[in-house]
């Protein structure tokens, strides 16, 4: 692997344990239409592409094929089951970066889904791939085109992007851009007859940043102008730990958005509101942690000025939406003092602006006011326990207002 592929295997696996906990605490119910793969389907928002339908996605940042057998597990006779893997074989992040190794490993996978569900049920989507990865996913998809059917399952081609993406379509292989998970959308919706909702038109990117996080910044913020205006839906806004999370699991029984942009800070919400908030059903901020890292300026009293800004123009436009401001999770010790004083601008500005104000610490903190360590992979983001206990608190939270 190379430094560059090392250094986006790093930022990658931070999001890991998150991802892998929740899909083992969270097991599907009958009927679901399952989305089991690696970062690509982590972060499709498939829920909204499928509105008539109940979604649950499972998986990992880095799956490798061998390893998504395990999964199987969680799934209970689903309306469909979606393989998205093979992206971090193709990689060589487990040593099996030949197309014919990732393909074997793929046939061994999709004997074991035809044999416990109905093959018709099972379908296989191809791997789309920039320029430098191109002759192995054409490779690869030949391979498992002719494997999959074998297997009485589908395989649903990746379409143009097949080998002949243009980088500027992806930010990696292990994510998409709006125009990928458009067109695989759509492909799934005739394969599975599924009724897959109709996506706005948006441009491509051409100039999409220098470093990884901003790329990955900037394309879900063009997804999220892609997909269809969530009205009547919950809407969960935020950075990174609102955009890790499963909510469809979590908030079961109401529609669910997710608009969370890892990196993002109060500002960078505030700029997008417009792809956010669309007469929700109600909405849930969680912002301020990375504006301790990357705010202008990074004091505490100004990031509460940016809050206030930001929760003035959500009302400004639903003045009568449910409204609830989680407060500033715990994080390191350093960060103590400028979350207490984050939290009691945000206490103030939910009485301020008729919002909910939730405090996360009694659920997440220590006795010395650090994030329990049970909770997170990094001191900063959750795992499937964080969730659980952040999930704990925020549902009847939305009970009570809904």
């Amino acid at each position: 692997m190379s430094i560059r592929g090392r250094a986006v295997h790093s930022i990658l696996n931070r999001f890991s344990p998150g991802a892998r906990l929740q899909s083992q605490l969270l097991p599907t119910t009958p009927g679901d239409l399952v989305i089991l793969g690696d970062g690509l389907s982590l972060h499709g928002e498939w829920a909204e592409w499928f509105p008539g339908s109940t979604v649950r996605v499972l998986g990992d940042e880095l799956l490798l094929l061998e390893d998504a057998g395990a999964y199987l597990t969680q799934i209970t006779a689903p309306r469909a089951l979606v393989l998205l893997v093979g992206s971090a074989d193709l990689l060589g992040m487990g040593g099996s970066s030949t197309p014919e190794r990732a393909a074997a490993r793929l046939d061994a996978l999709v004997a074991r889904a035809t044999s416990q569900f109905d093959p018709s049920s099972v379908f296989v989507v191809g791997v789309p791939s920039r320029p430098a990865m191109a002759s192995r996913a054409r490779g690869f998809n030949r391979r498992a085109a002719s494997l999959v059917a074998g297997r009485g399952a589908t395989f649903v081609a990746p379409g143009s992007f097949d080998g002949v993406s243009a980088d500027g379509y992806m930010v990696s292989p292990l994510r998409w851009d709006a125009t990928v998970y458009t067109q695989i959308a759509q492909a799934l919706a005739t394969a599975t007859g599924l009724p897959a909702a109709s996506a706005r038109r948006v441009p491509p990117l051409t100039e999409v940043g220098d470093g990884f996080v901003v790329k990955m910044e900037r394309k879900r913020a063009q997804l999220f102008e892609a997909l269809p205006a969530p009205t009547g839906r919950l809407v969960l806004f935020g950075d990174s730990i609102t955009e890790g999370g499963f909510w469809d699991g979590w908030l079961p029984g109401r529609p669910v958005t997710n608009r969370g942009i890892g990196g993002d800070t109060v500002a960078q919400l505030t700029a997008r509101i417009d792809t956010a908030i669309d007469s929700p059903l109600a909405i849930s901020v969680l912002a301020g942690t990375n504006d301790l890292v990357r705010g202008d300026p990074k004091d505490a009293d100004s990031i509460g000025r940016r809050f206030e800004t930001l929760i003035a123009q959500i009302r400004e436009r639903e003045p009568s939406a449910p409204l609830i401001i989680n407060s500033v999770m715990p994080r390191g010790k350093k960060y103590i003092d400028a979350i207490t004083t984050i939290n009691t601008h945000y206490r103030r500005i939910a009485a301020q602006y008729d919002a909910h104000y939730l405090d996360l610490w009694p659920a997440l903190a220590t006795p010395d006011q650090t994030l329990r360590k049970e909770f997170t992979p990094d001191g900063l983001h959750l795992n499937g326990q964080g969730y659980r206990a952040w999930a704990s608190v925020l549902k009847p939270a939305l009970d009570r207002l809904l």
